[in-house]
């Protein structure tokens, strides 16, 4: 009998090559980090970790594109992969997924925020230009 996982995977997007052009947000210090959920239909957790590795590579080569700058973005699946399994109809507000991590009591919530996702950056959204596809930003040299 099949059932419904949710499968989250991790991908890291780099930029590969000098840029031809580079305003003032252009920068070398940040890769772009994406957590990806997507629901599975398998029969075990092992079925759904295959399912879900298999779609993660598949994923990962189509998203390949040239930004602003001039250079070829290369997204890579970095092999992390966490699977679960809904009990529940899944519905609209239902939950897809669901992790527990042990933590030490002594962490405030501000840094365990900060650590599952990540601090905020100054100017963050114009820091991003550089993982963008520029066929979608109107920029074309």
């Amino acid at each position: 009998m099949y059932k419904i996982f949710a499968v989250k995977t991790l991908y890291r997007s780099k930029v590969a090559g000098k840029p031809k052009v580079v305003d003032k947000y252009y920068n070398n210090i940040y890769d772009l980090l994406e957590e990806r959920v997507v629901l599975v239909k398998a029969r075990t957790f092992n079925e759904a970790i295959r399912k879900g590795e298999k779609e993660a590579v598949k994923y990962a080569s189509f998203e390949n594109h040239i930004n602003p700058y001039g250079q070829k973005v290369v997204q890579e699946y970095i092999g992390g992969i966490d699977v679960f399994e809904s009990y529940d109809e899944i519905k609209s507000n239902g939950e897809i997924y669901s992790y527990t991590q042990l933590i030490k009591s002594s962490l405030s919530n501000d840094k365990i925020s900060d650590k599952i996702f990540g601090k905020e950056i100054k100017n963050e959204r114009k820091l991003r230009k550089k993982f963008c596809n520029r066929r979608f930003t109107g920029i074309t040299k």
